[in-house]
């Protein structure tokens, strides 16, 4: 059991310094920076208000979806947050660089990458073909976070999972 985590740990750390240190470039800290903010709190909560304020009665039915998935999602994080402790690798490695983040809390799993995914199977639901297009959006997301050095990999790929599981559960 301790060689699979650590295994896993190697990799974590394997993928985290491909993203973060060998791709640096300001081009790519500035798009990564913007692509990250689709995760964020008020993304996601505007674009649910929207919804819900909407005054066509399908979009209403969309912002209370993903109102639901990412309530119960972002509960889950939060305390899969507290539980953990996991520092942001940005604040537990000394060669990992913060890029133009302020990332309070802790690390695992990844909020930001949950959220995207969240609303991206959402609203991938109602709307199939820009499905993978969101999709794709939200991997955007976790690998932003990853390049920003806010999270580890796993950090996001569990962000991930809870999403899924969440929408799966109650949609």
């Amino acid at each position: 059991m301790s060689t699979l985590v650590n295994f896993m740990k190697c990799q974590d750390y394997r993928v985290l310094y491909l993203f973060n240190r060998s791709m640096k470039c300001r081009p790519l800290d500035i798009l990564m920076y913007m692509v990250t903010q689709l995760g964020s709190l008020s993304v996601v909560v505007s674009l649910v208000l929207i919804c819900l304020f909407s005054s066509s009665p399908t979009i209403v039915s969309v912002g209370h979806s993903l109102a639901i998935v990412l309530m119960f999602s972002q509960v889950i994080v939060h305390f899969l947050k507290l539980l953990t402790n996991r520092p942001r690798p940005f604040t537990a490695m000394d060669n990992i660089i913060g890029r133009r983040i302020s990332a309070p809390g802790f690390s695992f799993p990844s909020g930001h990458s949950c959220a995207a995914l969240a609303v991206a199977i959402t609203l991938g639901s109602f709307v199939p073909v820009a499905a993978a297009l969101l999709i794709s959006l939200a991997i955007l997301v976790g690998i932003s976070r990853i390049y920003l050095g806010a999270h580890y990999p796993s950090d996001v790929l569990v962000g991930f999972l809870i999403a899924f599981i969440v929408y799966g559960v109650c949609i």
